[in-house]
């Protein structure tokens, strides 16, 4: 199971995800409830403009259910930006590349001035 701590700035979403989440298709139950309680913080609060995810103690190899937990928001019209390092950010581009194009950065600083400057462009 991932555990996702929810945290606000302004119309910012920062949803810390950890845990491990397995390969292949063994990893949509896993994903499901993380993917769940961020949709829920999205639909309950209009006002929101983009969403952090930090995967920063996330350890992520192989598995296409990730992604829901980007795409699905980037649909309800929310900007992304992914906050990841190491393994789990290399898997992540790969992904990235076939789904929906978001920013993958590796330092939290950098990730909040482009969830900032998206909110200003809305």
């Amino acid at each position: 199971m991932l555990s996702v701590q929810l945290d606000r700035k302004g119309n910012l979403l920062i949803a810390r995800v950890a845990g491990i989440v397995p390969s292949g298709s063994e990893g949509n139950q896993t994903v499901a409830p993380a993917r769940d309680q961020i949709l829920r913080a999205i639909d309950g609060d209009p006002s929101l403009t983009s969403l952090l995810l930090d995967f920063s103690r996330l350890q992520y190899s192989f598995g296409d259910s990730v992604g829901s937990l980007w795409i699905l928001p980037w649909q309800r019209r929310l900007a992304v930006v992914i906050l990841a390092t190491g393994a789990t950010a290399a898997a992540l581009r790969s992904l990235i590349a076939l789904s929906i194009p978001v920013p993958l950065v590796s330092e939290e600083a950098e990730a909040i001035r482009l969830c900032e400057s998206t909110q200003q462009r809305r």
